[in-house]
């Protein structure tokens, strides 16, 4: 289980607050695995490779804003 599948983070996700909720994260298993456990969706970005502003724009590209 990744670091967004902890109970902690479940259980704020549970709570209803905030409305809508995603995990961006830059590995996979700890990140994006761990944010599908935890039932919310999970944004993939490599800033380290890619940079800063390509990963800004896939959290903005991808989060579902609506």
């Amino acid at each position: 289980m990744g670091k967004a599948a902890s109970p902690d983070l479940r259980d704020r996700v549970g709570s209803g607050r905030p409305p809508r909720t995603w995990m961006v994260g830059d590995n996979p298993v700890a990140d994006i695995a761990g944010a599908r456990a935890a039932g919310i969706p999970g944004i993939l970005v490599n800033p380290g490779q890619d940079g800063l502003q390509p990963a800004v724009r896939r959290i903005l590209d991808k989060a579902p804003w609506t």
